[in-house]
């Protein structure tokens, strides 16, 4: 779409607005959404981290989270004893229990020594 076909699509979608055309106006917008397409194909491992790292630095952790996840429209709660996705065989609970180590006392060496009584 060129820059003249853009500007009559806004000032036609103003005037059906200032009318209180609002059904024309989503009938309207819906068939222009029916022209996109559909799928966007798979994206290289290069081109999924270059999403992923902008999304971090414009502060979007969740939706970065989400992309990375490729839970973008799926998602939700898992239970513990499902089959998880990834690593096949294992439940939920076998994965986060790999990924989270068991509780451990601090070393002391890992506390900043400090005067101050609070």
């Amino acid at each position: 779409m060129k820059t003249a076909d853009i500007r009559r699509l806004i000032l036609r979608r103003l005037k059906l607005w200032s009318e209180k055309r609002f059904v024309d106006l989503i009938s309207e917008a819906e068939m222009c959404d029916k022209k996109l397409p559909n799928n966007q194909g798979k994206i290289t491992d290069e081109k999924a981290v270059a999403i992923f790292t902008r999304l971090l630095l414009n502060g979007k952790i969740r939706e970065a989270t989400r992309f990375i996840s490729e839970r973008q429209e799926s998602g939700g709660v898992v239970m513990p004893h499902e089959e998880a996705i990834k690593p096949a065989g294992k439940t939920v609970l076998e994965v986060l229990e790999m990924k989270h180590p068991d509780q451990a006392e601090p070393h002391s060496d890992a506390f900043v020594a400090c005067d101050d009584q609070f």
